[in-house]
């Protein structure tokens, strides 16, 4: 049987019953496993027959594989009641009860259309074929009928209105979006961003039924925003709460931090007592009061697959992420918020660190001791190795290799204490920089104090900080780090008159990059490769 043979059967058979499944062709066409290559068989509704290289036949679908949006089902405790071959039907609510099981599922629906498009993508790329889900939510009451199997599962299965309905919002879909019911967007409006796509006339139903399409995640997440959108009553009470969370706020905006927990009964009003406490002080500060900075995050029920919901979204109001941005936005974003993080100590280091390496030493050197000053009035010791080392780099520069080590010493001890690492290779290998610049150079107290300091050998105690440096980055994996601490040790060999193993050492990291040759460091291990021959 030849392709146009073959094709015209699958058509006849879509035309007929409106699908196709799997076992079927691989029944009617004597197909084996092989003959479907890495193509799921538990796909939804053929719209595509065509044959690879080798001659085989291949159908190709309107939807995802199965697997991937049972996953998404079972992210968010949802249950897979039917799975037919070539489509799912799932329930959210039942037989597992959640207090936002319409969230639940279109959470679940989105994450569906976004592994769908992944994999269309990588289709596209190595086989040619596009495929795009489609999807359909109704809410309503279903009647549950369980089946006992030989090995005590149960299965359910939902028949009755909803259940057709839900059906019926699949059909209407256009391949690539999620067709909610009016009911479902009743519920879940606020939550999510709904476009109305008016009354459909839906078989087996007299009324046309209004019908919405999912756009996507909307602003709001708890009850308490939904019902913020559509108007609150009248706040009445608390009034001692609020007197003490507004003395809280007092003392922090003097400078003493505050702390403040509420706990009760579900349903007291938690979340709505502090609602009206930052609607009342917290975004139209008194007079002589500090303007405050507030950032809110929050738990939802649904939270729980993905771990650390909470902080994520706390982070994501700091750097003021919103759902249309993409990443270049967002790197753009949170580049710019870490910076002016700590304005005073990353700003001043920075520009201070700038104008010492454009030759403006003594003014580059004072921005950069004022800096770090105002680093530790903040308490906090994040980054601190970094900027440490630029300074001791710049110390180099200006020939102070002294200064520049006695930075290095204090800040390898603080590393230790606090066990921020990040940067840790980059100091050995500045101090090992540093010790071959300091050669020769001899205090007379360490004469007087240590006879045996006289008798140093700074070639092998900056060899030693290399390897170390080397060693670190290694097991850090830092690629950019292990480059700059072998491009030092090289020249140190070369310096040694050992050019061959320089060259043997610098070349096997070199050619471990496949990009990035127009960087700094790549360019001036690449001009060393070509002085050692």
């Amino acid at each position: 049987m030849d392709f146009e043979e073959v094709l015209g059967q699958v058509r006849e058979q879509l035309a007929r019953e409106k699908r196709i499944a799997y076992r079927l062709l691989k029944r009617r066409f004597q197909l084996d496993d092989e003959d479907i290559e890495d193509l799921k068989a538990d796909l939804i509704d053929a719209k595509r027959l065509a044959v690879d290289e080798d001659g085989k036949v291949l159908v190709w679908v309107g939807a995802a594989p199965v697997s991937s949006s049972m996953d998404a089902v079972h992210r968010y405790e949802g249950y897979v009641a039917q799975s037919m071959g070539d489509g799912i039907f799932a329930l959210f609510g039942a037989p597992i009860a959640h207090e936002d099981h319409p969230q639940r599922a279109l959470y679940a629906a989105l994450l569906m259309q976004e592994e769908s498009r992944k994999q269309a993508e990588r289709l596209r790329r190595e086989k040619g074929i596009n495929f795009q889900i489609r999807v359909g939510v109704n809410t309503g009451e279903v009647v549950l009928r369980s089946i006992r199997k030989d090995d005590l599962h149960t299965d359910y299965i939902p028949v009755g209105y909803s259940t057709n309905l839900a059906s019926r919002m699949e059909s209407l879909a256009t391949p690539g979006s999620i067709v909610a019911s009016e009911y479902t967007h009743k519920l879940t409006e606020g939550y999510f961003e709904f476009k109305p796509l008016g009354p459909a006339q839906v078989k087996g139903f007299h009324k046309p039924i209004h019908i919405y399409e999912v756009s996507g995640v909307g602003p709001l997440r708890t009850k308490l925003q939904v019902a913020a959108r559509r108007g609150l009553v009248r706040f009445v009470g608390r009034q001692n709460e609020m007197d003490q969370l507004r003395r809280a706020l007092e003392l922090a905006t003097a400078g003493h931090g505050q702390i403040v927990g509420v706990m009760g009964e579900p349903g007291v009003g938690k979340s709505r007592l502090f609602y009206e406490f930052v609607a009342a002080y917290g975004r139209m500060p008194q007079p002589g009061q500090r303007e405050c900075l507030i950032l809110e995050t929050f738990s939802v029920s649904h939270g729980k697959a993905y771990p650390y919901l909470p902080l994520i979204e706390l982070l994501k109001n700091y750097f003021q992420l919103a759902l249309h941005d993409d990443e270049r936005i967002r790197r753009e974003k949170i580049t710019g918020r870490v910076l002016t993080l700590d304005r005073l100590a990353i700003g001043t280091v920075l520009r201070g660190w700038a104008l010492a390496m454009q030759g403006q030493h003594e003014e580059g050197l004072a921005q950069m001791h004022e800096g770090l000053t105002a680093h530790r009035a903040t308490g906090t010791e994040l980054l601190r190795p970094v900027y440490c080392a630029l300074l001791a780099e710049v110390y180099g520069k200006m020939g102070q290799a002294e200064e520049g080590l006695k930075v290095l010493t204090e800040t390898l001890t603080l590393v230790n204490q606090t066990g921020e690492r990040l940067w840790e290779a980059e100091l050995y290998r500045l101090k090992g920089t540093l010790t071959l610049k300091q050669s020769g150079v001899r205090s007379p107290e360490s004469e007087v104090n240590n006879p045996q300091s006289a008798i140093r050998n700074p070639q092998l105690e900056a060899e030693a900080c290399f390897l170390k440096a080397i060693d670190i980055a290694q097991r850090q994996q830092a690629k950019s780090l292990e480059l700059r601490a072998t491009v030092s040790l090289a020249r140190l060999r070369q310096q040694q008159g050992r050019y061959h193993e320089a060259s043997n050492l610098l070349s096997e990291i070199y050619n471990w990059f496949t990009e990035g040759f127009d960087t700094v460091d790549l360019q001036e291990a690449k001009a060393l490769l070509k002085e050692l021959g």
